[in-house]
């Protein structure tokens, strides 16, 4: 008979051949809750830790602190393999879950958002270092053209390409090209480059340093360099009061800029050579020019419109432009405001340069804008 003996924590009889009552672990979920060990709940879309274990060819193997594997492959893999080589094995990154459970019980996830995030963080350094960085030139787009970095996507405005690539960014497709970050918004996806920062550097820094000589407000003098549809490009030689002649400094006039009245051809009005004066709105820094206008030389026309104009005050004027919207009428030089559609009496239509009645409905001075009403010659019974 074998002896029995004394369990020093509990002072119990206890037969060293009889069996435990307690069951073996059968399962690994089992096993681990007779450890006490505790795994994530996983499902789609859950956050956690992934622990880099291997990165392959085609497959990154990661610890998820769960009963099984989390990899990377497929598509995911995919969408992260340019940035493959800033996974480091070891190191610890925040994942997704995009597959709980596949077909050999491994966890699908994505590091996708963490090294996105990465790659902005990293830009927003390179932007605020004024740092180079190179990209690759992927296609041509209307006003500029598109670059890749790694697997973001950035913009290159046209007037921000070596001149020499302006008018043909196409013959840059292809090609790694050597770029400065300009601006850079994670928020509203948005990227944009300068390959001229690069290339023209030391003329960019002649032309803004130039630019130190004017002040919002002078009277500068020069000729037109070129006319485009919206713009003209002008050769400032001079400032009204200064003896001093100057080495020619771009300026720049939009069509928006022109006149207080509407313009609508800018090439009917301006030739190349012509000499012209306009006043300095703004420095832009950063295309190393100064904005015009010309507009600003003479009053503008709504300063105390309201006085002149009240509400409910009939007045006559001419039919500049009729559009699907309605009709606009010149009240005066610079003036204009608009019949709206909704409020042009049934059979009515409008010609360009008709001598109109109207009143004045609603006049917003912050947005310059005149609602009208038209006043026919025989008044409808029941109008206004």
């Amino acid at each position: 008979m074998a002896e029995k003996y004394k369990d020093p924590k509990t002072q119990r009889s206890k037969d060293p051949n009889k069996q435990s009552k307690t069951p073996t672990p059968q399962t690994m979920e089992d096993l681990l809750a007779e450890q006490d060990i505790k795994l994530t709940s996983l499902s789609r879309g859950t956050l956690l830790k992934a622990k880099i274990l291997k990165v392959g060819k085609r497959e990154v193997l990661a610890d998820i602190g769960a009963k099984s594997y989390g990899i990377i492959v497929g598509r995911e893999f995919e969408i992260i393999a340019p940035l493959k080589n800033a996974i480091t094995v070891g190191d610890t990154y925040d994942a997704e879950v995009i597959i709980p459970e596949m077909e050999g019980g491994e966890t699908l996830i994505s590091l996708k958002r963490t090294l996105i995030d990465s790659l902005w963080g990293e830009l927003q350094k390179y932007a605020q270092n004024k740092s180079e960085v190179s990209v690759l030139a992927s296609r041509p787009i209307s006003g500029g053209l598109l670059v890749e970095y790694k697997s973001l996507r950035g913009f290159i405005p046209q007037m921000q390409l070596d001149p020499e690539f302006q008018d043909s960014p196409d013959r840059l497709v292809g090609q790694n090209i050597v770029v400065q970050v300009l601006e850079v918004d994670q928020r509203q996806n948005r990227l944009v480059m300068s390959q001229k920062e690069v290339t023209q550097k030391e003329v960019l820094a002649q032309q803004r340093s130039a630019l130190t000589q004017f002040k919002i407000g002078d009277i500068v003098s020069g000729a037109i360099a070129s006319v485009d549809r919206y713009s003209l490009m002008v050769s400032v030689t001079k400032i009204k009061g200064s003896p001093k002649k100057l080495e020619p400094v771009r300026g720049t006039i939009h069509i928006s800029e022109i006149s207080w009245e509407r313009v609508d051809n800018l090439e009917e009005q301006f030739k190349k050579g012509d000499k012209i004066e306009a006043k300095v709105a703004q420095t832009n820094e950063q295309e190393g020019q100064l904005v015009l206008s010309l507009k600003q030389l003479t009053p503008d026309p709504w300063e105390d419109i309201k006085k002149k104009y009240p509400e409910e005050k009939q007045i006559s004027g001419k039919v500049v432009k009729v559009s699907n919207i309605g009709a606009f009428v010149e009240i005066e030089k610079g003036i204009e405001g608009l019949i709206h559609v909704s409020k042009i009496p049934a059979g009515k239509e409008f010609t360009e340069g008709e001598k109109v009645s109207v009143i004045i409905d609603t006049l917003d001075t912050e947005k310059r804008k005149i609602s009208l009403a038209y006043v026919p010659t025989t008044k409808p019974i029941g109008y206004r």
